[in-house]
């Protein structure tokens, strides 16, 4: 099976490796997994002045061995058709921006995590085929939202932490 993780759109300053520690859990579960980002992404190409209120280290994520790079949001949809599965944030994307039609230009099934004090039902239901969430609450108010309910199935939802919690 190969599995992809996805950086999306969005970065968390608060949670700078929450993408990479999901990497490596998946890669150690299953033994490969390639990191997706975009060639433009904050992880890989922010220059530091010493101002700013958070930091991290970009070679953490630069220098991973299964790193694969994309342009763009048509590059991310070609390549997913070498993909069975690729996990990603509940939030792909800024609030202020979309991205049109996705679901029927991704190639293989993604499934998206529950970063904490996100909230998975912005728009993950557009995109995504299968969900990680905190709680039978979580499970049970994706399924019946109204903007859910003819998208979101039962068999898709499993209940879990995300990955920034995982180690508690």
């Amino acid at each position: 099976m190969r599995v992809g993780i996805f950086g999306g759109d969005l970065f968390w300053s608060n949670h700078p490796y929450e993408v990479f520690n999901f990497y490596q859990k998946i890669k150690t579960e299953l033994g490969n997994a390639s990191l997706i980002l975009f060639k433009d992404d904050i992880r890989l190409n922010k220059t530091f002045s010493g101002r700013e209120k958070f930091y991290f280290d970009k070679n953490i994520y630069a220098q991973c061995e299964d790193l694969i790079t994309v342009k763009d949001w048509k590059g991310f949809c070609k390549l997913s058709e070498k993909f069975d599965l690729i996990y990603t944030s509940c939030k792909l994307v800024p609030k202020t921006r979309q991205v049109p039609n996705i679901r029927k230009h991704l190639k293989c099934k993604v499934c998206v995590w529950d970063a904490p004090g996100v909230d998975i039902l912005v728009d993950s239901q557009y995109f995504a085929s299968q969900w990680i969430v905190k709680g039978q609450m979580w499970k049970e108010y994706l399924l019946n939202a109204p903007e859910t309910d003819k998208l979101v199935k039962e068999n898709q939802i499993k209940i879990d932490t995300c990955p920034a919690f995982r180690r508690y």
